[in-house]
């Protein structure tokens, strides 16, 4: 195998991308649609994107559209069931997804939506996520461009309420083919988090790695990233990260990344200790036949709290399995769990509290005719905290419609 191939090229930046990047996830009270499961996919390289068969092709742009409406009911989780005098809810949700093709090497996905709720605690809100993905030759070096950015207003765990944020992200890359099976790669990412209400942050990181293919497609990785992250109200804070990764496909139904390593982040508070974390990140895609999918995902992060002068360390777990039955039903299950620690950064680094969250989903999903389809999901869960105001425990149900166009 070539390693300026681009499946090379995907398997060793996928390590890289991790390690650089803050994964903040969020819980959202409302169940995940489609995009909560496509997201535990293996990644898509350019030349499968280039190869797929869209809906709509205009010139070298390949373009697949639809359109949904979502219906939710379920309980209120608000500000902890057992304190607020939680009572059902119902919220509407209607939205446009886009996704497709530039060319040979750009990917790019749109979604705007606008949601309504039918209680008076929450505000209703438009939303929209936007992704471009690109990369072109020059020489021995393969440059990529990577552009995110969202704009929600969800109720998520950590605050316990509706929180308006907006989240930017870009990141330019470079990979030098050294030789037949040895690459190295530069990057640099800039990531702001807008949280109105809470705590905003601006991050920088540089990162420089060195990958070695290994026979039966696998690879091996040396990752050096540093940076900074700055926040409106309370610490700021230098950081490194060393990590190593280990990726393998050895076949088209199997596919496994891991990476383990050390981040270390100095704050610019007086007496403040360093905060010393391991990370580390799990990826498993397994196909053991067609229309049969299980993922496994596993990763721990750390980064800025939505809190001001607070760090969260975060471990999440998910597995899910996704399933064609009757050559008309699309089945799938999801479990996960999510343990956050957030820690005083102006008190030695001191926890402050503790959230242990835990989830199921399921939803069926079947075609109507050639375009129309329709999805029934559930999903149940709580939330364990030692501050009590941010416990909960319930379940929420829909169905969401959707059409291509």
């Amino acid at each position: 195998m070539n390693p300026m191939n681009p499946r090379f090229l995907a398997i060793a930046s996928l390590s890289l991308s991790v390690a650089a990047t803050s994964l903040t996830a969020q819980n959202l009270v409302a169940p995940n649609d489609g995009a909560y499961r496509e997201s535990r996919s293996a990644p898509m390289t350019s030349s499968q994107a280039s190869s797929r068969s869209y809906a709509r092709n205009i010139g070298a742009m390949g373009v697949d559209s639809s359109a949904y409406y979502r219906f939710t009911t379920g309980d209120d989780l608000w500000g902890g069931s057992s304190e607020s005098g939680a009572e059902d809810f119902t919220s509407n949700e209607y939205g446009l997804r886009f996704s497709g093709v530039i060319g040979e090497a750009t990917t790019f996905s749109y979604s705007p939506n606008w949601r309504t709720y039918s209680s008076g605690r929450y505000d209703d809100e438009f939303g929209q996520s936007l992704g471009l993905n690109g990369s072109v030759n020059a020489g021995a070096w393969q440059l990529g461009l990577a552009q995110t950015y969202s704009d929600s207003s969800y109720i998520i765990t950590e605050t316990a309420t509706q929180t308006d944020e907006e989240a930017i992200g870009t990141r330019v890359s470079g990979n030098y083919q050294l030789n037949s099976s040895l690459t190295a790669g530069l990057g640099a990412s800039w990531n702001t988090r807008d949280s109105e209400r809470f705590n905003s942050s601006d991050t920088n990181t540089f990162d420089a790695q060195i990958s070695q293919l290994l026979p039966s497609n696998a690879s091996v990785a040396l990752i050096l990233s540093a940076g900074e992250e700055d926040t409106n109200e309370g610490f700021n804070a230098d950081f490194t990260q060393t990590s190593g990764s280990f990726n393998y496909q050895p076949s088209e139904y199997l596919y496994v990344s891991a990476l383990l390593g050390q981040h270390v982040r100095s704050f610019n508070i007086s007496g403040a200790p360093d905060l010393d974390s391991t990370i580390y990140s799990l990826a498993l895609n397994f196909t053991p036949a067609d229309f049969t999918e299980i993922s496994i995902r596993a990763n721990s992060s750390v980064s800025a709290s939505l809190f001001s002068n607070q760090t969260r360390e975060n471990e999440t777990f998910s597995i899910n399995l996704s399933q064609r039955l009757l050559d008309m039903l699309d089945l799938s299950l999801s479990y996960g769990e999510n343990s956050a620690s957030y820690l005083s950064a102006i008190a030695a680094n001191d926890e402050t509290r503790s959230d242990e969250y835990e989830f199921f989903d399921a939803r069926i999903s079947f075609d109507i005719l050639e375009r129309g389809a329709i999805s029934i999901f559930f999903r149940d869960q709580s939330n364990d905290s030692d501050d009590a105001f941010f416990g909960y425990d319930g379940s929420q149900h829909g169905v969401e419609a959707s059409v291509a166009f």
